[in-house]
């Protein structure tokens, strides 16, 4: 038997989820019978299959490791509703070709960014983690190899987050704590394996769609429509319409009055590293 508690929506536009795992009866519990059950009735929560964010399910895994400890999983999909801010993030690379002209597209609209980074991307392309950084632009972890983490083994999300985690470190001094699940999914065992890793899950609420389209247009709109005050906007740094979609939609927000900031500076945490 497990207690769990969630707390979502504070007034800040963050969402804790306070996770608190309480052992009975270890001898009964098999780890087999814990095992993620794809076909079960508590599936796994995925951003990019769903309209609108629900709250979590939650499945607990590990109970040995959680066993009378509390584990607290920060996950934000948008910052403060009263601030006209919003805060650029670019997912999947960096990438050699689309990733230096999105940099020179920023640099050149005076705008930060959040460039979340497949491990396996900036293993290739270290030159392009040095850059973004010099360049005032926040780092965060998508995985090494982009793996869906409600299918990865803790021991496999351990090796993708650190193995990232220490990339980025070596290249240019960040050690950061931000997290961006692939595809947004995420089920309870793997939040807490996260927890355990020291990181803040940062999710969206403006979804550019740039991966799903190659209309510069449809791209404009999707974020036009939808942007807020606080919003958190997705887009990729891996594709040839986000370059050229990017200009334009930078002068729209700022027309509508958009301050940029990063993550870190959306985010209400002082302890958040990025290296800036």
């Amino acid at each position: 038997m497990y207690y769990l508690e969630a707390i979502a929506h504070n007034p800040r536009g963050e969402r804790v989820v306070h996770i608190l795992a309480v052992l009975i009866l270890v001898a009964m519990i098999a780890p087999k019978a814990l095992a993620e059950d794809e076909s079960g009735s508590s599936p796994a929560v995925d951003v990019a299959s769903i309209p609108e964010m629900p709250s979590p399910s939650f499945r607990m895994y590990n109970p040995f490791r959680m066993f009378f400890r509390g584990v607290e999983v920060r996950i934000t999909w948008a910052g403060p509703p009263d601030k006209p801010i919003v805060a650029l993030t670019f997912d999947d690379g960096p990438h050699p070709v689309f990733t230096p002209q999105i940099l020179r597209i920023l640099e050149d609209h005076g705008v930060p960014a959040t460039f979340f980074v497949v491990g396996r991307n900036g293993e290739k392309n270290p030159e392009l983690l040095r850059l973004a950084k010099e360049k005032g632009h926040a780092l965060g972890n998508h995985t090494f190899s982009h793996t869906r983490i409600t299918a990865a083994t803790n021991g496999r999300l351990k090796e993708e987050i650190e193995r990232t985690r220490e990339i980025i470190f070596l290249e240019t001094g960040v050690y950061t704590q931000l997290f961006r699940p692939p595809f947004g999914a995420f089920d309870a065992r793997s939040l807490a394996e996260v927890a355990h890793r020291d990181l803040e899950v940062v999710l969206w609420s403006v979804d550019s769609r740039d991966w799903a389209t190659h209309s510069i247009g449809d791209i404009r709109r999707n974020v036009e429509k939808r942007v807020h005050p606080g919003a958190i906007i997705l887009m990729h740094d891996v594709h040839q319409q986000t370059v050229e979609a990017l200009p334009g939609l930078l002068e729209f927000l700022k027309g509508k009055g958009y301050t940029f900031v990063t993550i870190p500076e959306l985010l209400p945490i002082d302890r958040v590293a990025w290296g800036g």
